[in-house]
Formats: structure tokens, C-alpha cells, sequence
């Protein structure tokens, strides 16, 4: 095992170690703190003039004191556990506590107590830090006591207790005298409020304030929700159902910390085009629906709220070219999401469906074609807007239309001189089939559709609201593009990354900027193997005339998973012609089986569909019959 393995398979180690101690160390606090009758055992505190002040119910007094009252027994805990704590500097530093394991300082965890009461007998809440500079900048060490990411977990230490109701709040602090206390320190002061004569030995007469504990120890990404919490700060607020809290069932708790995090990273910064209009996300399913990710919502835990729709919702970009992956993009989003990778990597980017939609956080998009190139450097630049497009195609649209449609060929020709990226989404849009095919020269040479009105207003908000989408993915991520040959791009993939690659599929007709051959097949597969680094290559593995065999030949070593698509060419079912598409990889993805028993039962003429056969409705036949 290498040295980065065994320090993360120590760090499991030391972490499921913690939480465990942490768990069965506040199933004991509630016996330490309170009476069996469930009351608090603090009464008040004691002056020299043996004079005991019974604590007001105020919830910062309460607080403050609960942290004192149990900061003995978690010195004692941690010292059993093997632990060292390290007090927050300063008062609005995070966390209150740092437990720093004794052998080895880089073992760190994270301790926030947090004292509420309950409200209705059924909730209570509270804020489980900031979500600004230290949780956004991991490294960094403003407002907390080491860098975010040198902490191995996050914990909140919770107490809920039941506040005892009183008349007023004067009554609620008295004054006793201690008579057994011999001590003398000088003349005592004149009281304030009442005095009352009592012996230690009746100090349980006096009513605490708080009662009724409940302790609970949790990841704070278990206990999160996705609203903030009270205050002027930017804080993550907790979920407020108390048996929820008990057993971790946060918003985020079966969704994992990785959404937590990135949620709350980006909360109320990423934005998304809602209804025609720009809106801040501030609720989990937006920043789902924005990420591409509805399938995901079923695993949103919350009492409430909104549920729409199971499927992954996929943005489309603005740039049409025949061969997109719309219909592809959830499979493959599903196959990378727990794969672990320091960049993401397009040999082929296209029209940039993929990453759009599997939005990794950074990413590397090349793409031999340099009018794509362009095009989404325009709109990284904010050359490119949603407002520039929509008066763009407005106007362009118009004459078009005027022009009975000839306006297409002054634009193809306009563009071919001087490559503007606004018409080459234009021509995109308007010409023949949504197809990209270039001459020798570079030129693009697709005929028009013989659709006048093409740019109706429908379509006009349609692809404004696609360039605004799109706009806001990249801002929102690290996207750099890049205009070069596959061969410049195989050569700067590190091992840490992962390639999604999509080459024009070898062995079909293809319209693309540049041709494909055996040759390069072989390049490609070489490339990527050499790299070491993860990948994910779509292919077609079979149709109903003919099978892919370089598959079998340059892609015998990688796993294969396959999806049937059908291209409907008529009303009966015998019209309905299946295609295998196929994703081919050196990991094993979602339902994928070795190249050696796809090969296996093509040749035994068994089924080559390695995910769910999709079923497809076929409307009933009715007749009319005269009488």
C-alpha cells in the first residue's frame, strides 16, 4: 500500500474511532448533569459571603454555564481518548474545541457544543458555524483555529433541554445564604431581592431552570439543513426536528458531505435562470436542479418542501451538432459521481453537453474544432451574454425571415471570413439538420433548413435562457478551453485525472470538424492508457446490421457497460431500430461487464444490453365502425 493510501486508510481509522468514544461519552453526560428526577444539578453559584445566586433562564447564561458545567468531563474524555484540546483563540473562532491526537498532531477533529431548548416539545435548532471565508477557503485560517481541511471530522456536541416556566423574570433569580460554610471574608452586602436561610443539604429545594436533557453527538453535515441560521452571519442553520437531530437525519445525511459541502460553498453565489428571471439558489433542490442532478432529490431528507420530478433534469447547450449526448449525459453522470479525480478531462469536447451537466468542479475542454473553442471563451469572458444573444438573434432572425431565408447564406459567408462566434451559433441553429460539416479549407459549408421563421420568438428566449444556463456553469466551475488536436491533449493528462472521451465513432458516418481513421483509434487507446489516469470513452457497440469489432480489438482490455437507443422511422414496432450505444472504460462502472463476455455473447446471440431495457409504449390501433 502506498504512503497516500495507508495516511487515508489511518485517518478512517482514527475518525470512526472518535465518533465512536464521542457517542458513548454523551450517552454518560446526561447522568452527570442532572438529577434522576431529570432537573439540572447546577443551582446557582456561590459568593464569598456564602451567598448562592440562582441562574437566570436566560439562554446565553444557560449556555455559557452548561459549557463550563460539562468542560471537566470532556477534559476527561479527551485525555482517555488520546486526546489534547486546543481552545479557540478568540471568541468568534471556529471551533470552540480542537481535539489534536497526542502521537500524531495531524489526527485533528472539530467540537462545537450547542445548548438549545426544546420549542413545542418536538423541535429545536441552532447554527453550526459559517459558511463563509474558512469553510469556502480550505486553507486558510482566518476566523478558525487551523485550515478547514486539516480537520479529519466536523462534530456537533448538542444538549436540548426544557426550559421551566416562571411568573416573571424577576422572580427567576434569588438570593440563598449557606449558613455550614464557615468562612468569613468581611461584612456582607446589603442583598438584592429576596434572602432566604438554607442549609447545603436543602439545595435541592431550589427549582432548577433547565430540565429534562437530551445529549447527541453528529457529523454537523448530518445535522445540516439547507437554510441558514439565525443571526446577522452567514451560518448554516441545523435541522430543527429534535428526533431527527438525535439520529443524524439532516437534509444532506444520505445525499453525503461532498453535496453538503459544495452547497453550502456555493449558497446564495450560484445563480440560475428560473421563469425568465436570474435567482440566487438558497434551497437544495434549485442547486440539484442546477447541477444537473434532480434524480438525486428522493435522497433530499426533509419534512416538507418541494419535490419535482426523478429524472436528471440536463441542460442543453446553445451550439446543436448531431451526435450530442443529451440522451446519454445521466448515464454517464451516473457512472463518474463517486469516482475521485483532480481534473476533468475532453479530448473531444463537441458542444460541452457532458461536463455542462456532470459539472466537475475543474475542468479541461479541448476541442480540435476552434469555433467551439471560441465560442465558449466568448461566454467565459462575458463577451458572449444572454442579453447580447437574444438582441443578436432577434435582429438576425428578422432578416432572415425578410429574405425568405437567403439572409442564411450572407451570414455563412460573413462567418467563414471571419469566424464571429454569434454566427457560428446562428448558422448551428439554422442550418440543415443541426449538422457541422466543414470543407478542406475550414469553411462551413451546411446548406440551410428552408425554415424562414426559424428564429421565432419561442426559440429566441429558448436558446438565450440555454446561453445564460450554460454562462452560469462556468462561472460557477473551473473550466478552461482549449483549441488543439487530441494528440496535444493526451499528453497533458496527469494520473490523478479522469478522461471522458468522445471521438467520432469510428466505423459510421460522421460530421465532425475533423475525420477519423483506425490510426487514430489506436493513437487515442494508447494515449489513454499511457496517462494512467482514469477514463470513460462512448462508442456504439452494435446496430441491427453490423457490431463495432474494434471494440474487441483495440478496446479488449476495458470494461463495457451498454445502453439500447431506438430510432423511430415509423408507427410499427418492426420500424423501431435498435442501436447499442456503449461506454467503454478502464474501471468498472455501473452494471458493466469485461470485454471478453460482451464478445462472448454477441457470438452466442445473447442480449448485449447490460442496464435496464427501456420500455417503450405503443399506442393502441382503434378503428371506426359505421352503423
Amino acid at each position: 500500500m502506498d504512503e497516500g493510501k495507508l495516511f487515508m486508510s489511518r485517518k478512517i481509522t482514527y475518525t470512526e474511532g472518535f465518533e465512536k468514544a464521542l457517542n458513548k461519552f454523551v450517552e454518560e453526560l446526561k447522568k452527570y448533569i442532572s438529577t434522576e428526577a431529570g432537573e439540572w444539578t447546577i443551582k446557582g453559584f456561590i459568593d464569598i459571603y456564602k451567598n448562592i445566586y440562582t441562574i437566570s433562564s436566560d439562554t446565553k447564561i444557560v449556555s455559557k454555564i452548561l459549557e463550563i458545567h460539562i468542560f471537566p468531563e470532556i477534559l476527561r474524555f479527551a485525555e482517555k481518548s488520546g486526546y489534547i484540546i486546543v481552545l479557540a483563540e478568540q471568541q468568534n473562532y471556529y471551533p470552540d474545541l480542537t481535539f489534536v491526537h497526542k502521537n500524531d498532531d495531524n489526527i485533528k477533529f472539530a467540537l462545537d457544543l450547542k445548548t438549545t431548548f426544546r420549542r413545542n416539545n418536538k423541535s429545536a435548532g441552532f447554527t453550526l458555524g459559517s459558511h463563509g471565508t474558512y469553510f469556502k477557503e480550505r486553507d486558510k485560517k482566518k476566523n478558525i483555529q487551523f485550515p478547514y481541511n486539516q480537520y479529519n471530522g466536523h462534530y456537533c456536541l448538542g444538549i436540548i433541554y426544557t426550559r421551566v416556566d416562571f411568573e416573571d423574570d424577576l422572580s427567576e433569580t434569588e438570593i440563598y445564604q449557606v449558613n455550614e460554610i464557615k468562612e468569613q471574608y468581611g461584612n456582607a452586602q446589603d442583598p438584592i431581592g429576596e434572602r432566604q436561610v438554607t442549609k447545603i443539604d436543602n439545595l435541592k429545594s431550589i427549582t432548577s431552570v433547565i430540565k429534562d436533557f437530551d445529549f447527541f453527538a453528529a457529523p454537523k453535515w448530518k445535522i445540516a439543513s439547507d437554510s441558514q441560521g439565525s443571526g446577522n452571519t452567514a451560518n448554516i442553520g441545523s435541522i430543527k426536528d429534535i428526533s431527527d437531530l438525535k439520529a443524524g437525519n439532516g437534509v444532506f445525511s444520505k445525499l453525503g458531505e461532498k453535496w453538503f459541502d459544495e452547497y453550502w460553498m456555493n449558497y446564495g453565489n450560484a445563480t440560475m435562470l428560473k421563469d425568465g428571471e436570474t435567482i440566487k439558489i438558497t434551497n437544495i433542490w434549485d442547486f440539484l436542479e442546477f447541477k444537473g442532478r434532480t434524480d438525486l432529490i428522493d435522497k433530499v431528507v426533509a419534512k416538507g418542501g418541494k419535490k419535482e420530478g426523478k429524472e436528471m433534469k440536463i441542460f442543453v447547450p446553445p451550439i446543436k451538432s448531431q451526435g450530442i449526448k443529451t440522451k446519454l449525459v445521466e448515464w454517464i453522470s451516473n457512472n463518474v459521481e463517486n469516482i475521485e479525480y483532480d481534473n476533468w478531462i475532453e479530448p473531444f469536447m463537441g458542444t460541452g453537453v457532458v461536463a455542462f451537466n456532470v459539472r466537475p468542479k475543474k475542468a479541461i475542454l479541448c476541442d480540435s474544432n476552434p469555433h467551439l473553442i471560441k465560442f465558449y471563451n466568448a461566454i467565459k469572458n462575458k463577451e458572449i451574454t444572454s442579453g447580447i444573444v437574444r438582441k443578436y438573434l432577434t435582429d438576425e432572425g428578422q432578416k432572415l425571415l425578410s429574405s425568405d431565408g437567403e439572409y442564411y447564406y450572407e451570414v455563412r459567408s460573413r462567418f467563414n471570413e471571419n469566424g464571429n462566434p454569434l454566427d457560428f451559433m446562428f448558422l448551428s441553429r439554422s442550418c440543415f439538420n443541426g449538422m457541422m460539416r466543414f470543407n478542406r479549407k475550414g469553411g462551413f459549408n451546411v446548406p440551410f433548413c428552408k425554415k424562414p421563421n426559424r428564429f421565432a420568438q419561442a426559440l429566441v428566449t429558448k436558446i438565450t435562457n440555454q446561453v445564460e444556463n450554460i454562462s452560469q456553469i462556468i462561472q460557477y466551475g473551473d473550466y478552461t478551453f482549449k483549441n488543439q488536436d487530441f494528440q496535444v491533449t493526451l499528453k497533458e493528462i496527469n494520473s490523478t485525472d479522469i478522461v471522458y472521451s468522445d471521438p467520432p465513432y469510428i466505423g459510421r458516418h460522421v460530421d465532425y470538424f475533423d475525420s477519423w481513421s483506425e490510426n487514430e483509434e489506436k493513437i487515442l487507446q494508447d494515449g489513454l492508457k499511457n496517462s494512467g489516469a482514469k477514463f470513460i470513452l462512448s462508442t456504439w457497440l452494435s446496430n441491427k446490421y453490423r457490431t463495432n469489432d474494434y471494440i474487441f480489438e483495440i478496446w479488449k482490455e476495458c470494461n463495457v457497460a451498454t445502453k439500447e437507443h431506438f430510432y423511430h422511422v415509423g408507427g410499427k414496432e418492426t420500424n423501431r431500430n435498435a442501436v447499442y450505444e456503449a461506454l467503454l472504460s478502464n474501471v468498472e462502472l455501473n452494471n458493466s461487464i469485461s470485454n471478453g463476455e460482451m464478445k462472448s455473447r454477441i457470438e452466442m446471440n445473447k442480449s448485449q444490453l447490460t442496464t435496464e431495457e427501456k420500455k417503450y409504449e405503443i399506442p393502441e390501433q382503434l378503428s371506426l365502425v359505421l352503423e
